[in-house]
């Protein structure tokens, strides 16, 4: 019976690990500034303003996406517009 306990227990353990968020969760992004080598990294907050909003252990940050590259699940894609006038 001691056996069963020990694997039921377990069982609960692990489900209750993999509830709890983790910091890497889905909200991280870095930010790379575009020809350097310096990333910032935090949870994404909104963007506005063709900018990122991060928090960051500093507070909240933002970064203009077009001095960036971004990586993570919540980067905006950045299409730059091209104008041509006559």
């Amino acid at each position: 019976m001691n056996n069963v306990s020990g694997k039921f227990g377990a069982l609960i353990a692990t489900v209750i690990a993999m509830s709890i968020p983790t910091i890497g969760s889905a909200n991280e992004i870095a930010l790379t500034l575009t020809g350097q080598d310096f990333t910032i990294t935090g949870q994404f907050q909104d963007f506005v303003d063709n900018s990122y909003l991060i928090q960051t252990e500093y507070g909240t940050i933002t970064v203009p996406a077009e001095m960036v590259t971004c990586e993570g699940p919540d980067c905006i894609e950045v299409v730059a517009t091209n104008t041509v006038s006559g």
